[in-house]
């Protein structure tokens, strides 16, 4: 296997954790340390300043990208924009039309699924797991429809899981 990833920490620990989940330890032997179930596969980065160009554009940048600018806390052109970049996907879910535009079918599907799984007769009725891959966008927008609010994106590799539990005759949703 072999996996090129850009030097941005966001492309490398999203292809570490591809990499993770597709080769877990399945032989003890294999293990690189006892007390993490954890197999290395390298992930290749061509470092900051050589790019490969199927990558990234490799392309010189103007000295404004760069400038500082003390009346923002000496931040570079750069870091203002990726700051104000941060804030405007932040707020672009924090607006119900937004959310449920992105959000809404993801959240309508485990509605009906969790309604199924509610309303079947045989515990072989309904699907015990069910698994999506999305964007961080995807996700921003369904934790919005469920009401939390945010100051950062959604990290890298995140999770939603959604669980029915059954006690008796009543069934709890359990999101974490």
């Amino acid at each position: 296997v072999f996996v090129q990833s850009s030097d941005s920490k966001r492309a490398l620990v999203s292809a570490q954790a591809l990499l993770h989940g597709l080769y877990p330890v399945i032989d003890p032997d294999d293990q690189f340390d006892p007390n993490l179930n954890w197999l290395p596969i390298a992930v290749h980065s061509t470092g900051p300043n050589n790019e490969a160009r199927i990558i990234a554009h490799n392309l010189t940048q103007p000295a404004w990208v760069e400038r500082r600018w003390p009346q923002y806390g000496n931040w570079s052109t750069l870091e203002l924009v990726t700051e104000l970049r941060r804030l405007e996907r932040i707020n672009e879910f924090n607006r119900p039309e937004m959310a449920y535009l992105m959000g809404g079918y993801l959240l309508g599907d485990w509605i009906n699924r969790a309604e199924k799984v509610i309303n079947s007769k045989s515990p072989n009725e309904a699907e015990k797991a069910v698994l999506y891959s999305s964007h961080d966008g995807t996700l921003q927008a369904l934790l919005s429809l469920m009401g939390q609010k945010f100051d950062n994106l959604v990290p890298y590799a995140s999770t939603i899981c959604m669980e029915i539990l059954k006690n008796n005759d009543t069934f709890n949703i359990e999101v974490d």
